[in-house]
């Protein structure tokens, strides 16, 4: 019965050695590893943060050139639309030039013409003139033919106005004679004088 003791004793001892060793042995560490763990997640936040500021710096890089590309095109555009403007000035002055010239042609063609009358070819002297081509010539048509058809000088003048009130609109005042005087006013290229033989003609419109 002795030894049962002893045994027990031992028994406890090499328990109490044990627990003793149990607490003398470090405890694992659980900090640690959540402090490695949050640093990864930090790492991981800071790559994205770096991915996205990349992602964004690559998209404002791609919205300069298109806006480069766009300015480009805006300034190609300009200048297609200035050449094509110049070359509309360039046409309208060859068509201004073209009129001016067959104008002129048409006023050296009316001035150099002559008509007939008292069977001879007659050349009017147009003396002062504010008026359109077509009415200078047909000015000078009315005053030969006023000349052949009447010998009274208010007769003359009532043919011509009808005329030229029909064809170019009223209020034309026509005067004829061989010897007068008048003061008048008249409209913008509404304006003819011109002389037959010794007979003068003034045609204007109020």
């Amino acid at each position: 019965m002795s030894d049962q003791p002893n045994e027990n004793k031992q028994e406890e001892e090499v328990k109490q050695e044990d627990e003793k060793k149990d607490e003398n042995q470090p405890k694992e560490e659980e900090k640690p590893e959540e402090k490695t763990d949050e640093k990864k997640e930090e790492k991981t936040e800071e790559k994205t943060e770096e991915k996205k500021d990349e992602e964004k710096k690559e998209g404002e890089e791609e919205n300069k050139e298109g806006e480069n590309i766009e300015g480009e095109n805006k300034e190609g555009e300009n200048i297609e639309e200035e050449k094509k403007e110049e070359v509309l000035n360039m046409e309208d002055e060859i068509i201004n030039a073209d009129e001016e010239k067959e104008e002129n042609e048409e006023e050296e063609k009316y001035e150099d013409k002559l008509y007939d009358y008292n069977g001879k070819q007659v050349r009017p002297n147009l003396l002062k003139f504010d008026v359109t081509n077509k009415i200078k010539q047909r000015s000078f048509e009315l005053g030969f033919e006023s000349l052949k058809k009447f010998t009274a000088e208010k007769e003359m003048s009532d043919y011509v106005k009808e005329k030229l009130d029909n064809e170019f609109l009223p209020e034309w005042q026509c005067v004829i004679g061989k010897d007068f005087s008048v003061a008048f006013s008249f409209e913008v290229e509404n304006f003819i004088f011109f002389q037959i033989e010794d007979c003068y003609f003034l045609f204007y419109k109020l």
